[in-house]
């Protein structure tokens, strides 16, 4: 894995839409789901990574509520914006910025992000690449799930995270779309990881598309192939799946932290 990119230990996230130093990216979903991940990557961030998270927003209840590792000021630092004032809200986040600089790790990345109906995040952003340390941040703007389906039909290429609607109990359980979440980064490095990114969204789409056939026509109608795509599709997804340390409490499973080498062979196995 590319040394730039920060390794979150959830698969779908380090090989679909890897979260990069110096990076903007979009989180898509429902508000209580964006706070959870919010919550899971921040808690990953400071154990795995040893960095700074930094949560900006108007109001704070929803992430507070939802989460469940102690007091939220141990794996997040919330920063609370009125929306009246830009000046003084942005000089609000600037002052976290700096705290967070100074608490952390050397070599570690600050990620910041911007709850959906927080304003800033064009000159937030804008501040943190005029950053000598640029490279030491990454930003993300939650996209409730309205907004989201106006940015799916634009033709802007985005990197995105996007939360699953699909097999959530009322919304509690976190679920990342594998079909949706995309990076819109190239390099050599990152060549390998794109192309097996760029397998799996095809298996997964020709996977939806079999199922409806094999829903209405019974499996018995497909062809050879589609079996395949069906067996291999099935494995990938079981594979990918994994327990999140936020799910515990609805789940009873313990989170998981999965190497990026061991998630790389475990798809190559079942593609090949």
């Amino acid at each position: 894995m590319d040394a730039e990119v920060c390794v979150t230990g959830i698969k779908t996230i380090d090989l679909l839409c890897p979260i990069h130093r110096n990076d903007y990216k979009e989180v898509w979903g429902e508000k209580s789901q964006l706070s959870s991940l919010i919550l899971e990557l921040a808690y990953r961030h400071k154990t795995y990574l040893q960095g700074q998270s930094i949560w900006v927003g108007c109001d704070s209840t929803c992430i507070k509520k939802r989460c469940v590792f102690g007091e939220i000021d141990d794996v997040l630092s919330l920063v609370i914006i009125n929306g009246n004032d830009e000046i003084q809200d942005l000089e609000r986040v600037r002052k976290a910025v700096e705290r967070a600089k100074k608490d952390s790790v050397e070599g570690s990345c600050i990620w910041v992000f911007f709850d959906s109906g927080a304003h800033l995040c064009f000159e937030m952003s804008q501040f943190l690449s005029n950053e000598s340390d640029s490279n030491c941040f990454a930003v993300f703007i939650c996209v409730d799930i309205a907004q989201a389906t106006f940015n799916r039909q634009s033709n802007v290429s985005r990197s995105v995270i996007s939360l699953s609607r699909n097999d959530i109990d009322d919304q509690k359980l976190l679920a990342i779309d594998p079909l949706e979440s995309t990076d819109t980064r190239t390099s050599f490095e990152l060549a390998d990881r794109n192309n097996m990114a760029r397998q799996i969204k095809d298996l997964v789409g020709r996977y939806e598309g079999v199922s409806e056939i094999a829903a209405t026509l019974g499996e018995c109608e497909l062809s050879e192939e589609d079996r395949i795509v069906m067996e291999k599709a099935t494995k990938l997804i079981q594979f990918m799946s994994q327990s999140f340390f936020i799910n515990k409490p609805f789940s009873g499973a313990e989170g998981e932290y999965v190497g990026f080498e061991e998630t790389l062979s475990g798809v190559k196995r079942i593609l090949d």
